[in-house]
C-alpha cells in the first residue's frame, strides 16, 4: 500500500491533467482510506470525479465518461466516516446521472435503514429490486427492510428468492440466520445446491477406471 501510495503520488505530480485517467488519484484514495484517514481519501475521490465530470461534459455521449462508479466510492468513505447524508447524497446524484442501475439504490437504501428511515428505504429497495430482481444482495438488503417494518411474510418471501440464486457465504449464512429469526428453520436445497452435491457426489464416486457410479437417489436433494 506504501508503494502504490507513492507511485500515484509522484504520478499526479509529473502528470496533473492526466491523473483521473491514469488512475493515480483511485490509487491514492483508496490507500488513504487503508491507513483509515478518509478525509484524504475524499478529497482525492472528489478530484477525480470534478475531472470526470469535465470530460463528460465534452464528451456526453462518450461511455464511462459520467462519475457514476467514483460517486460510489466516494460515498463509501462518506459511509466509514459516519457522514451518511453527504453518502446519501453522493448516491442520489449518481441516480440522478443514472436512474436506470439498481447499485445506488440499493446502497441508499441501506444508510436509509441505517438512519430508521423505512419509508424511504423500502422505496429505494423497491427499485433495486426492480432493476435487479435476481441480485441475491438486493432481494437481502429489502428482506431486511420488511424485517425492520414489521413485515415478515414478505421478508421470508425476499430472503428466499435470495436463495434461489445461490449467493456464496458469508451472505448465504447471513440470509439463514435471518430466516432463522423470523422462525424459519427449515429451508429446502436450491437447484444450484442439488449440482453442486451431484458435482462432489461424482467425484467421490468415481472408479479407478474413470467410470461414475453415483446414483441421484443417492444425493440428498432428489
Amino acid at each position: 500500500r506504501r508503494v502504490l501510495f507513492r507511485s500515484a503520488t509522484t504520478l499526479i505530480a509529473v502528470e496533473p491533467e492526466f491523473f483521473a485517467k491514469s488512475g493515480a488519484l483511485l490509487t491514492r484514495a483508496s490507500a488513504w482510506e487503508g491507513k483509515g484517514n478518509y478525509d484524504r481519501a475524499i478529497e482525492d475521490y472528489t478530484k477525480a470525479i470534478e475531472e470526470s465530470s469535465e470530460d463528460f461534459k465534452k464528451h456526453p455521449n462518450r461511455e464511462g465518461g459520467a462519475p457514476l462508479d467514483l460517486l460510489g466510492l466516494r460515498a463509501k468513505s462518506w459511509e466509514e466516516k459516519g457522514v451518511l447524508d453527504q453518502a446519501i447524497a453522493d448516491y442520489t446524484e449518481w441516480i440522478r446521472l443514472n436512474p436506470n442501475n439498481g447499485v445506488p439504490y440499493n446502497e441508499r437504501a441501506q444508510l436509509n435503514l441505517k438512519k430508521s428511515n423505512l419509508g424511504a428505504a423500502l422505496k429505494d429497495a423497491d427499485d433495486a429490486v426492480r432493476l435487479f430482481p435476481n441480485v441475491p444482495r438486493v432481494r437481502f438488503a429489502r428482506g431486511n427492510i420488511l424485517k425492520a417494518l414489521n413485515k415478515p411474510d414478505e421478508a421470508i418471501s425476499d430472503y428466499r428468492k435470495a436463495l434461489e440464486f445461490y449467493p456464496v457465504d458469508p451472505l448465504k449464512s447471513q440470509i439463514l440466520t435471518a430466516l432463522k429469526d423470523l422462525g424459519v428453520t427449515s429451508v429446502a436445497p436450491t437447484q444450484i445446491d442439488c449440482v453442486r452435491d451431484i458435482a462432489f457426489a461424482c467425484i467421490r464416486d468415481r472408479r479407478a477406471d474413470g467410470l461414475i457410479t453415483t446414483k441421484l437417489s443417492n444425493v440428498s436433494c432428489y
